[in-house]
């Protein structure tokens, strides 16, 4: 019983709180930088913009991940789960205030964190073997783009490798969240029909 009230607490902290403010920073941010405020500058407006689209999509999926016709009951989530999502916001946030701070290497590297912080969790919470394989081969594909921009990428070309990859790690990441939320949908049904049979 302790456990789920903390559970909960936790949940409530996360979901409703922290992903909400950073979510609302982030815009306001861009809003700033638009109002010719000097925050972001030349490119790196356009990566924080597409840094928001991603932490949106990310919000969404978290929703569909707490969606209780899916098993997302609080009591079915372990504070190894629930301290990803929040460790995951906290990277989307960190490499969106660096890259405004024009440190646009550790901006990177964070945001490639987030894929292997997925593949972590997403192993031990996958709906099926169809998410664990997308979600590994996304985080091998993270790590090897983040090994090219530290080996290989110059200090000129870094913004626009970083906002190369963003872009293809978005539409990428969309792209499985459209399918994750489909396969849900499917085994919804199926579960339902089987309910219904019985």
């Amino acid at each position: 019983m302790r456990y789920l009230n903390l559970a909960r607490k936790a949940d409530k902290l996360t979901y409703g709180l922290i992903y909400p403010a950073f979510f609302g920073n982030m815009v306001y941010d861009l809003i700033l930088a638009k109002a010719d405020v000097p925050t972001f500058k030349g490119i790196a407006f356009y990566i924080g913009l597409i840094l928001v689209l991603y932490y949106i999509v990310d919000f969404i999926h978290l929703y569909g991940d707490l969606d209780e016709s899916v098993g997302g009951h609080v009591e079915n989530r372990s504070w190894a789960y629930i301290l990803g999502d929040l460790f995951t916001s906290c990277l989307f946030f960190l490499s969106f205030v660096l890259l405004k701070y024009e440190r646009t290497g550790l901006s990177f590297l964070c945001l490639e964190i987030v894929p292997v912080l997925l593949a972590i969790y997403k192993d031990q919470h996958a709906l099926n073997k169809y998410d664990r394989s997308l979600t590994r081969t996304f985080a091998l594909v993270a790590v090897l783009l983040g090994l090219v921009f530290i080996l290989f990428i110059s200090e000129i070309n870094r913004s626009l490798y970083f906002f190369c990859v963003l872009i293809a790690q978005f539409l990428a990441y969309a792209w499985y969240v459209l399918i994750y939320f489909r396969n849900a949908m499917e085994t919804q049904l199926r579960i339902n029909n089987e309910r219904i049979q019985s």
